[in-house]
């Protein structure tokens, strides 16, 4: 016990020891030692130094913490600046633009519309611009002419609300939808960008400026008569000047003619001065050829003329698709000339030509009365010269008729019935102009369909065809001795063993068409000899000494209305061997022309037969 109080006693000596004490009493020592310090009992110099020195082990710690500590009171610093300013900057979700008007407007009238323009941040606006577009025709956006309207706003401030009022005109068909958009352009203090807001806004026409009426088959046989009448009406209070009317006509169409003369081609037409509620109606003839069942559309243009293109439409007011359907005719025809279907036959001189027509009944009940017509139009018929074997043909109307009287089948055709019909025409010589050697033929069928209610139909224009005749290409040779520009030699009839020369001439009539690359050929037989001379000199006259050929190169041949020919002559020279007689010496071989006549298109050429000595100067020679 009284162990346990003196070790009480020393640990109590222990931790109440005073600071002057000179050391500090060991601690006992255990299995892991404990360090050993030497605390000096008052602070000098020496132990802050030695302090400093401890402390500086977490000098890099203490500075990041320094650091990271400043980097957070910055950023809540920052914060808290932007946070004050923010009401000062301008945003454009801040700026309202409104567009008040009618969304239902008629074509080519006032629609008046009100554009405001809100600032709702808490800075102003400057410099501030209203930018108005909204396309004027009907086309697309691609294609449409936009109208541009810019007013300068200047200075919107803070709460300020700003309107501009407009009156704009717009043109499209029925229904079309217009966009109209307003664009704010702004800047904003201490800043050089500009910045822009946009808004849009919804119009539909409810009527077009210019109504479009269409009156035309729905449905049509091939190659038939079609009539197309428009009609354009001024709905607007009034119109702008250069008002035109543009149709695009589908493939196989052809333009016949119209009740207005086109300004442009065959498809531009002038509206002239349009009064509101007055119509206006331009009728377009042609003919449509297609296949069954096969369809067509005509696309119809209204607007204001392009300035730079006068065959199109610079701003659309109003469009329409006009839509047909080709079918084959009940009664069907088809004209043949000369074993050929095609549209232009072409024929060289008077030669007789022979053609037919070929008819069915496609309709699948009977057909009564049918009847066939051929009508002729042009100047180079001879109507003395008309065949009709089962037809009758009035040739003071120049038309051929079949029918029941002629053709007793005509008086009822079935289902699928088919036959031809025959005929032969001639052409006349005509001197003039080309145009008067063109025969024209249009061939029409009507009959009766029984038991569905229709009666009779007509079926004009079913087959047309042009006959154009070419020129009559002749060119003639002949042997002179007497006459001519060359002085012959030696005696008439050649004797055997002498030489006598000739002068042949080559000789063209007059043609009515041009004709190119005119050419006449022929070769000297042996025993002949080419003088060499030739006359006009302006004709290119050859002779190729390897071939014997002799080439007169025409080149073009002009028309002529008169009886003035074109000739050529040049000299040649014969001896006669002892197998010629006196009056069979042979001059000149076949001569043969060519050429191409430019108004038809076909070629042209002529014989004639070789010469001899037998027929000199127009004579027989005994």
């Amino acid at each position: 016990m009284a162990d346990n109080l003196d070790h009480i006693e020393e640990l109590k000596k222990r931790l109440f020891m005073a600071k002057d004490e000179k050391s500090i009493p060991e601690l006992r020592e255990h299995t892991l030692h404990n360090p050993r310090y030497q605390v000096a009992k008052k602070w000098t110099k020496e132990t802050i130094n030695t302090t400093t020195k401890i402390m500086s082990h977490g000098s890099l710690f203490k500075k990041f913490f320094i650091g990271s500590l400043l980097l957070l009171l910055g950023s809540f610093g920052f914060f808290a600046y932007m946070f004050l300013q923010g009401n000062n900057t301008v945003s454009n979700d801040n700026i309202d633009i409104a567009i008040l008007g009618n969304a239902f407007a008629k074509g080519g009238e006032q629609l008046p519309i009100q554009v405001s323009i809100a600032n709702k941040n808490k800075s102003s606006i400057s410099s501030v611009d209203l930018v108005l577009s909204y396309p004027k025709g009907s086309g697309t956006d691609a294609t449409s002419e936009y109208i541009r309207l810019r007013k300068t706003v200047g200075t919107i401030e803070s709460g300020q609300t700003k309107t501009e009022p407009y009156n704009l005109v717009l043109y499209g068909e029925q229904g079309t939808i217009k966009n109209i958009t307003a664009s704010v352009e702004y800047r904003v203090s201490g800043s050089n960008a500009l910045f822009v807001k946009d808004s849009s806004f919804i119009v539909t026409l409810s009527e077009a400026p210019i109504s479009l009426v269409v009156d035309a088959p729905e449905m049509i046989g091939s190659n038939q008569e079609y009539n197309l009448s428009i009609k354009t009406t001024l709905n607007a209070e009034s119109a702008n000047k250069n008002m035109v009317l543009v149709l695009a006509y589908p493939p196989g169409f052809s333009y016949i003619a119209s009740s207005q003369n086109p300004m442009v081609g065959n498809t531009v037409f002038d509206l002239g001065d349009l009064r509101q509620g007055v119509p206006k109606t331009i009728t377009i003839k042609g003919s449509l050829v297609g296949l069954d069942k096969e369809e067509r559309s005509f696309q119809i243009y209204v607007g204001e003329q392009n300035k730079d293109k006068q065959s199109s439409i610079g701003v659309i007011y109003n469009s329409l698709l006009q839509n047909v359907m080709i079918t084959r005719p009940f009664l069907d025809a088809h004209l043949i000339i000369g074993g050929e279907d095609k549209p232009v036959y072409s024929v060289s001189g008077s030669t007789p030509i022979n053609a037919k027509i070929i008819w069915s009944n496609n309709a699948i009940t009977r057909i009564a009365n049918a009847q066939v017509t051929l009508q002729f139009e042009g100047q180079a018929l001879d109507k003395e010269s008309v065949i009709v074997p089962n037809g009758r043909y009035d040739a003071r109307n120049n038309l051929i008729v079949w029918d029941q009287d002629t053709t007793p089948e005509f008086a009822s055709l079935e289902p699928g019935a088919t036959g031809d019909l025959d005929f032969t025409i001639t052409a006349k010589n005509i001197s003039g102009t080309s145009s008067n050697s063109d025969i024209q033929m249009n061939v029409g069928i009507r009959g009766e369909q029984s038991g569905d209610g229709l009666g009779q139909q007509t079926i004009s224009s079913v087959d047309k065809k042009t006959l154009r005749f070419g020129v009559d290409f002749q060119i003639a040779q002949s042997a002179s001795f007497l006459q001519g520009p060359f002085k012959n030699s030696g005696t008439n009839p050649p004797k055997k063993g002498s030489e006598t020369t000739y002068t042949i001439n080559w000789t063209l009539s007059p043609v009515q068409n041009v004709v190119t690359g005119g050419v006449a050929k022929a070769v000297l037989p042996i025993g002949v000899r080419w003088v060499g001379k030739t006359s006009p000199d302006l004709e290119r006259v050859s002779f190729n000494s390897a071939t014997r050929e002799i080439t007169w190169d025409i080149g073009t041949i002009k028309r002529s209305t008169s009886n003035l020919v074109r000739q050529v002559s040049f000299q040649v020279g014969v001896t006669p061997s002892a197998f010629d007689t006196e009056t069979t010496t042979l001059l000149m071989g076949e001569l043969n022309a060519t050429g191409t006549d430019t108004y038809t298109g076909s070629p042209v050429k002529d014989t004639k037969r070789e010469l001899n000595t037998r027929i000199v100067d127009g004579k027989s020679v005994n």
